[in-house]
């Protein structure tokens, strides 16, 4: 065990040790501390900086060995009690999230606001608001700079929606409701799928969540989502969709294919920098106009954080529609680019992460002695599975599963992407040869 220990801390100061050097090669002060209070703007230069590999693979060190190092030495009786009782920081941060407190501190300054002024503004009990932002303070979200005193530090600053607190002010987290019903949907034998998921029972409703959602009652529920996808896409975007495949090499006039597109946020973005690209837009007809035309013959169809929405079942059907759709050499080829997660085992015996693309270049596996997954630095991307799970019957798929389910849909596997900095990977296939008996 010691051995170990002096691994994984060798490895954290040697992470130390690069972040410190990029940071001073580059003129950048090193992150805020977080327990100084913030008022959320943050440095764009260190963000910028975040984004190189050295910088990246640095604290993806330190966090999964910083993890592991705790978890090594801790008494396991504290680790599964502290595991079990984790629901406790869900639900206040839930509570944060619906009372826009980052909002009101935003507003507040550095300087931070008492428990009692704060709950005036929310319109709760103070004692009770001091003991749930303590409890996240506790967990280095939010700090307490004075006793009952609480400001923003950087990590809470990110839970801002930058509106004004006044037109924040409403309704629950569907993720965080659907959670509670999740032990109870896997012990229900009801023979409608929808109807065991964790949402519908949360919610008591036999629709389908994007039906629900559309629902007029369910409006304000339908606007928080729309907020959170753009939040999310406004922070990963470019980067995702434009270091993968590579859009430049596509012939002038190529047709690209959005499929399942909202209102096209994700082709708007491919066309700014490759105007010479044509591209269409498909998906509900409440979404846009004439969904339902089937287009043929493109060069490229696009789903983006599509697939996880499906169980295989569904995702299957999808695909063989698309590679009906195909164009097939010798007159052209279209290819098939998925853009989602790609889930790694935590097993160090099993070869289940990500394959490289064809140019050689793989997803690393985290140094031993940390999990070859890279621990709690990837853990967003086994939450978004049970997400996906609760509320869609969707799934975040290994490799593998990816490979199976597009053989069963009349693909082949050409390629895979993997970007840095990026959680989402980029799948390239291409139509499979139709085997004629």
């Amino acid at each position: 065990m010691v051995s170990t220990l002096r691994q994984l801390a060798s490895l954290i100061n040697d992470s130390v040790d690069t972040l410190e050097s990029i940071y001073l090669a580059r003129g950048v002060a090193l992150p805020f501390d977080i327990t100084l209070p913030t008022t959320g703007s943050g440095d764009a230069a260190e963000a910028a900086l975040r984004q190189d590999p050295g910088v990246v693979a640095a604290v993806s060190t330190i966090m999964a060995a910083a993890a592991q190092i705790s978890a090594q030495v801790c008494d396991p009786v504290i680790t599964a009690r502290n595991a079990a009782q984790s629901f406790y920081v869900s639900a206040c941060l839930n509570v944060a999230q619906e009372l826009n407190v980052a909002e009101v501190l935003r507003e507040a300054g550095p300087e931070g606001l008492d428990a009692q002024e704060i709950a005036a503004k929310c319109k709760v009990d103070a004692g009770v608001l001091a003991r749930i932002l303590r409890l996240l303070a506790t967990h280095h979200i939010f700090c307490e700079i004075r006793p009952d005193v609480f400001a923003n530090n950087p990590i809470s600053a990110v839970l801002d929606k930058r509106k004004s607190s006044n037109d924040l002010f409403e309704k629950s987290s569907l993720f965080f409701r659907s959670a509670t019903e999740l032990a109870a949907s896997l012990r229900s034998a009801e023979g409608v799928p929808s109807a065991r998921l964790p949402f519908s029972r949360a919610f008591n409703t036999t629709l389908p969540f994007f039906e629900w959602l559309h629902q007029p009652q369910n409006s304000t529920a339908l606007a928080r989502f729309g907020l959170a996808m753009k939040g999310i896409g406004e922070n990963t975007l470019d980067n995702e969709l434009n270091a993968g495949f590579q859009w430049g090499d596509l012939l002038p006039n190529s047709l690209i294919v959005d499929v399942g597109s909202g209102r096209g946020h994700t082709s708007i973005q491919i066309a700014k920098k490759y105007p010479e690209l044509r591209f269409v837009n498909q998906d509900l007809k409440s979404q846009i106009r004439d969904a339902e035309r089937p287009i043929r013959d493109a060069d490229v169809f696009l789903l983006r954080l599509v697939a996880h929405n499906w169980p295989d079942r569904e995702l299957e059907k999808m695909l063989r529609h698309l590679r009906d759709a195909a164009k097939v050499k010798p007159t052209g080829e279209t290819r098939l680019v998925i853009v989602d997660k790609i889930v790694a085992s935590a097993a160090r015996s099993t070869p289940s992460l990500p394959a490289g693309d064809a140019s050689g270049k793989a997803a690393c596996a985290a140094p031993f002695p940390l999990l070859p997954n890279w621990g709690i630095v990837n853990a967003h991307t086994y939450y978004v599975d049970m997400t996906m799970f609760m509320l869609l019957d969707g799934v975040e798929r290994t490799l593998p599963a990816f490979e199976a389910v597009l053989r069963r849909g009349g693909w082949k596997l050409e390629k895979v992407y993997h970007i840095t900095g990026v959680e989402e990977s980029h799948i390239v296939a291409v139509p499979a040869p139709v085997i004629v008996e």
